[in-house]
């Protein structure tokens, strides 16, 4: 989410922003809780527009991956989401 140009270092570790989020797994249905970002940053001096794309990697048969995305949160770099998404997968 963060370009490397505009990374901050804290205590010798390149910060690139966090995400809250959690995840539960029941029967090979993933719930996936995407809570709120923090220190997000764009590009550029401007405050980011930002959302969060999650997604499950597709199995080796090929299976398509199933994405969602969170809506869009403008000129934050703090943003709170509060979704939820379920995905089937075979884990």
């Amino acid at each position: 989410m963060e370009t490397r140009s505009s990374r901050r270092k804290k205590e010798g570790v390149f910060m690139k922003g966090q995400l809250k989020l959690s995840v539960y797994l029941n029967y090979g249905l993933v719930t996936v809780h995407v809570v709120q970002g923090r220190h997000l940053t764009s590009g550029s001096q401007l405050q980011p527009d930002t959302f969060v794309m999650v997604s499950l990697i597709p199995d080796e048969k090929g299976t398509m991956s199933t994405r969602c995305r969170t809506g869009v949160v403008k000129n934050s770099s703090c943003p709170f989401f509060n979704e939820k998404f379920s995905l089937y997968g075979n884990i």
